[in-house]
C-alpha cells in the first residue's frame, strides 16, 4: 500500500524526536511527543473521514451511472458534513454504519468482521481513533491527557485502514451480487 499523509507525518514526527534526543532536548521531546500524539490521532480520523467519504461518492457514482443528480443529492444531504452521524462512537463496532446500507448487508459484514480477526481489529481501531477524536475536538485539547503513545496512535491507524480497504472491497462485491439477483 502507498504511504499516506499520515505515514509521512508520523516519519517526521520520528525524525524530529531522534533530534530532540541527540540534542538531549529531554523537556522539549516531552512536549513534543504529548501534543503530536494528539495531533496524529486527529489527523488520522480526519483522513478516514476523507477517504470513507470519497469511497462512497465513487461508488455511488459508479452505481447511478454518473447521474450528477443523483451524486449531488447524495452528496449535499448525505455525506456532507454527515460523517459524526455514521457511527456509534461509543461503540466497539460499526453496526450503525453498516446498517445504513440495508439489514442484509449489515448481517452480511458484521458477519465478515466476526469471522476475520484482523478486520474486527481494525474496526475497533478506527472506531477508537474516531471516537478520540470527537474528544479531543470537543474537549480541552490542551488539557486532555491522551492515555497512548504517538506509536501505538500510529500503529492504530495502520490496523484501521484495513477496515477502509474491506469496506470499499464489501461494498463493490455486495453490489455486484446484488445486481445477479
Amino acid at each position: 500500500m502507498p504511504k499516506t499523509i499520515i505515514d509521512f507525518l508520523y516519519d517526521e514526527f520520528l525524525e524530529l524526536r531522534k533530534f530532540l534526543d541527540d540534542s538531549k532536548e529531554i523537556s522539549l521531546r516531552s512536549i513534543v511527543d504529548n501534543t503530536f500524539k494528539k495531533t496524529l490521532a486527529i489527523s488520522a480520523a480526519s483522513y478516514f473521514e476523507d477517504e470513507l467519504r470519497k469511497i462512497l461518492l465513487k461508488y455511488f457514482n459508479e452505481t447511478s451511472n454518473n447521474n450528477n443528480l443523483v451524486v449531488s443529492f447524495i452528496k449535499n444531504k448525505a455525506i456532507t458534513r454527515q460523517y459524526h452521524t455514521f457511527f456509534d462512537w461509543k461503540s466497539k463496532n460499526a453496526n450503525k454504519f453498516l446498517a445504513l446500507f440495508g439489514e442484509g448487508f449489515k448481517d452480511s459484514a458484521s458477519n465478515d468482521i466476526k469471522a476475520d480477526e484482523s478486520i474486527e481489529k481494525a474496526v475497533q481501531d478506527f472506531i477508537d481513533l474516531g471516537n478520540t477524536r470527537n474528544e479531543l475536538a470537543h474537549l480541552n485539547f490542551a488539557d486532555i491527557e491522551l492515555n497512548k503513545t504517538a506509536e501505538e496512535v500510529y500503529d492504530q491507524f495502520k490496523r484501521a485502514l484495513l477496515f477502509l480497504q474491506y469496506f470499499q472491497n464489501k461494498l463493490n462485491a455486495y453490489n455486484e451480487g446484488e445486481q445477479r439477483h
